[in-house]
C-alpha cells in the first residue's frame, strides 16, 4: 500500500482522543460481486490533513492500516479493470461506501456491489448505524411530504405550499431533537458525537449558534481534540454560506481561459452549480438543471457551473459540457476536490448547488430535480 497527502476533500472525519494504540486494521472481503474489482481506494481527513491510499484487490480481499485517535469517517471506492471499461469512471452508490473506523481490527464485507457493506469491530459504525435508523421514520415522512410540496409551488399555490414546508420543518425540527440533540446530551464524550452534531438540521445563524452552544456543553478534551477543532472550523465554514449570506466571490477560467467572476452576474439569479464529468449523480442531475435552465433562462436567470474535473481532463470536462448541452458559462481551475471555488463554499460532494438572487444573497441550496423549478417558478412567475 502506499499514502500520500493530496488536496483532495474527502468527506470530513470525526476523530476524538483515545487511550492506547491508535493502529486501525482494516480487512475487506468481497462475495458474489457483480463486477471485477481490482483496486481500493481509501480517503480520508484526520487532524486537518487530506489523506489517500490505495489497496490492490488479491483473491477478493483487500487490507488498510492507519492510525488515528477515536472514530474516523473513511471513504471507500472500488475500482474495476479501467482496460475492460468505455469511457471515464463513474463515482457513485454502488462503487464507493462510507465506514466509521477506530482502532482495533475491522472487518468489512462487500456483497453484490461494492458499495453494500457490513461492519464488524467498529463501535462507531454501530453507533452511525442506530442514529440512522433512529432518523429514517422521520426522514420517510419528508420525503413524502417533498412531492406534495413541489406540485403546490409548481401549480402555483404558494399558500398551501408554505403549510407543507411548514410541517416539513417541523418533523426535521423534531428528528433534530430526539435522535441528534438527545444523542448529544446524554453522550457527550461518545466518538460520535460530533457526527450527530453535524446532523441537527436547520440552518442560519440562529441554528449555528444553537449547535455551538451543545458543543460548549462537551468535555474540554473532546472540545480540543483534532474533531472538535475540525468541527468549530466546518461550522465557521456554514455560516459563511448560509441562507441569507452574500454569496462568496472568486474567479476561475472558462473553457477558453477566460477569467470568470461569479459577481460578474450580480443582478441576475444565479445557479452556482459544482459538478464534474466524472460523477454520475452529477450527469444524471444535468437534465434537470438543463430543462429549467432553458425555461427561466429568459426570465433573469443563469447557471454558473464549477467542475471539480482535474489537470489532464479538460478535453473531457469539455466533453461532458457539450454532451449534455449544458448551454451556460463553466468555470474551473482542475484542482480536482482542491477546486479553490469548492473549497470556499464546503463543498464535499458533487453534485451541489446554491441558489443566489440579484443582490447575491444565498436564498437556497442543494435544489434537486423538480425542486429547482418550483422554486424558480415561485419566484420568477409570483407576479
Amino acid at each position: 500500500m502506499r499514502r500520500v497527502l493530496l488536496s483532495l476533500l474527502a468527506w470530513p472525519a470525526m476523530a476524538l482522543a483515545s487511550k492506547g494504540d491508535n493502529t486501525i486494521h482494516i480487512s475487506g472481503k468481497m462475495i458474489n460481486m457483480e463486477e471485477d474489482y481490482v483496486k481500493v481506494f481509501m480517503f480520508y481527513t484526520y487532524d486537518g490533513a487530506k489523506h489517500l491510499d490505495s489497496a490492490t484487490v488479491v483473491n477478493g480481499m483487500y487490507h488498510f492500516t492507519l492510525e488515528a485517535e477515536g472514530a474516523l469517517q473513511v471513504n471507500l471506492l472500488g475500482r474495476v479493470d479501467m482496460s475492460k471499461v468505455k469511457g471515464p469512471m463513474m463515482i457513485n452508490n454502488r462503487n464507493r461506501a462510507q465506514v466509521y473506523v477506530q482502532a482495533g481490527n475491522i472487518e468489512i464485507t462487500n456483497t453484490d456491489y461494492f458499495g453494500n457493506i457490513t461492519v464488524k469491530g467498529s463501535a462507531a459504525q454501530e453507533t452511525f448505524e442506530k442514529l440512522t435508523s433512529a432518523a429514517a421514520p422521520y426522514k420517510e415522512k419528508i420525503g413524502k411530504l417533498m412531492p406534495e410540496y413541489y406540485a403546490f409551488n409548481k401549480a402555483g399555490d404558494s399558500a398551501a405550499g408554505k403549510k407543507v414546508l411548514a410541517d416539513i420543518n417541523s418533523i426535521s425540527k423534531e428528528m433534530s431533537e430526539k435522535v441528534f440533540v438527545s444523542f448529544v446530551k446524554k453522550n457527550p464524550s461518545d466518538p460520535m458525537v460530533m457526527y450527530a452534531l453535524q446532523n441537527i438540521s436547520g440552518g442560519g445563524e440562529k441554528q449555528s449558534d444553537m449547535v455551538m452552544e451543545l458543543f460548549k456543553t462537551l468535555p474540554e478534551k473532546v472540545q480540543k481534540s483534532p474533531a472538535g477543532h475540525e468541527f468549530i472550523g466546518r461550522l465557521e465554514g456554514k455560516k459563511r454560506i448560509a441562507i441569507g449570506a452574500i454569496a462568496p466571490d472568486f474567479t476561475q477560467a472558462d473553457t477558453a481561459g477566460n477569467p470568470v467572476k461569479l459577481s460578474d452576474f450580480r443582478g441576475k439569479y444565479v445557479l452556482l452549480d459544482f459538478w464534474a464529468s466524472w460523477c454520475g449523480p452529477c450527469r444524471k442531475e444535468n437534465p434537470h438543471v438543463v430543462k429549467y435552465y432553458h425555461q427561466f433562462k429568459d426570465q433573469n436567470f443563469t447557471v454558473l457551473g464549477v467542475s471539480l474535473d482535474k489537470q489532464g481532463d479538460k478535453a473531457r470536462w469539455i466533453k461532458a459540457i457539450q454532451d449534455d448541452k449544458l448551454d451556460w458559462t463553466h468555470v474551473s481551475d482542475l484542482k480536482y476536490w482542491g477546486n479553490e471555488a469548492a473549497l470556499l463554499y464546503g463543498v464535499s460532494a458533487v453534485p451541489q448547488n446554491f441558489l443566489i438572487d440579484p443582490k447575491g444573497r444565498i436564498i437556497a441550496q442543494n435544489l434537486r430535480g423538480d425542486a429547482l423549478g418550483a422554486k424558480l417558478e415561485a419566484l420568477l412567475n409570483k407576479k
